[in-house]
């Protein structure tokens, strides 16, 4: 999809990434996956995709946003912390692109250990481009939604991620539809790459529809 063109001035933040509880099923490039969402408690939620699934542990900021604490994934074995939680979302009407950073740690395997030792540390950094309004389709009707592009840069030193996202959100769903491309560096060389892109097809704990 071509990237938003917009600001972030119009943004419905809390369209973006909703606690639960309720589950979707995703159609991707791969066939069709579920992920489940948790109710917040404390502060906090879990986002589990696929099977076996990624897991996403999502915390609120002081200022009420959303951000990623850890994402554990069990294809590459490994878990990153961010520390403190990197936002989801950005503060409301900053000028683009808007930037955030914090510290990250990468280990190895699924669960961390109190005083397990990294495999390696850097920064996060994810930036927000733009906004705009847009509609999406469910089950025949044109419903209103919200694009997002942004990046999310893990720099490791010698080794980067870079992951670039436009995302399609809708009042009480969250993100509907989503489109990730992601490219790995080491001394500046790509050494892989993959995108991934997905849309919600139905949702198996029905929340109302807008």
């Amino acid at each position: 999809m071509p990237r938003p063109t917009g600001t972030l001035a119009g943004l419905e933040a809390d369209w973006f990434y909703l606690p639960g509880p309720y589950s979707s099923v995703r159609s991707t490039d791969d066939g069709s996956e579920r992920a489940t969402v948790s109710a917040e408690r404390d502060g906090a939620w879990t986002v589990a995709i696929g099977d076996p699934p990624t897991t996403i542990e999502v915390e609120r900021l002081p200022d009420g946003r959303p951000a990623t604490a850890s994402i554990a994934n069990p294809e590459r074995n490994e878990t990153v912390v961010f520390d403190p939680p990197l936002a989801l979302v950005p503060a409301p009407e900053q000028p683009t692109p808007a930037a955030e950073s914090v510290d990250v740690t990468l280990y190895r395997g699924l669960i961390v250990q109190e005083g397990q030792r990294p495999t390696r540390t850097g920064t996060a950094t994810r930036t927000f481009f733009a906004v705009e309004p847009a509609t999406w389709v469910f089950e025949g009707r044109e419903v209103p939604a919200q694009r997002m592009a942004h990046e999310l840069l893990l720099d490791f030193g010698a080794a980067k991620v870079r992951q670039r996202y436009d995302s399609l959100a809708v009042e009480g769903r969250g993100i509907v539809r989503q489109e990730m491309i992601e490219r790995v560096t080491f001394l500046g060389v790509r050494v892989d790459g993959r995108t991934e892109t997905f849309e919600i097809t139905s949702f198996v704990e029905e929340r109302s529809v807008p």
